[in-house]
């Protein structure tokens, strides 16, 4: 997951949010779920959303830059929003940390 955010330009912090401990607790975190689009055994995309109850996040979505141009970040984005809907939230807002989220294809 790491890997992919570094490959992608994200910034990582890993003695602050992208610490080993700070992604075990959200991934336990009741309201945050990680999904992640696999080859084989290897990792090419990666989403985060997270909902209140109320509100609902997609947080980060990215996929390898060597897999870009396949539609895998719009992949993200709607199991993402199909998740959110699940929950029964009918509203949500899509967050990054740069403006590379506009190269992601949503339906």
């Amino acid at each position: 997951m790491v890997r992919i955010w570094s490959d992608a330009g994200l910034p990582y912090k890993p003695k602050g949010r992208e610490s080993r401990e700070s992604i075990a607790a959200e991934i336990e975190y009741a309201g945050a779920v990680f999904f992640g689009l696999f080859e084989n055994d290897r990792m090419v995309g990666v989403a985060i959303a997270n909902w209140d109850g109320r509100r609902g996040w997609l947080i980060v979505w990215r996929s390898d830059p060597d897999c870009r141009g396949r539609g895998l970040a719009g992949e993200l984005i709607r199991v993402c929003e199909q998740f959110l809907e699940g929950q029964g939230l009918k509203l949500w807002r899509r967050l990054s940390r740069n403006i590379t989220c506009h190269r992601c294809r949503p339906s």
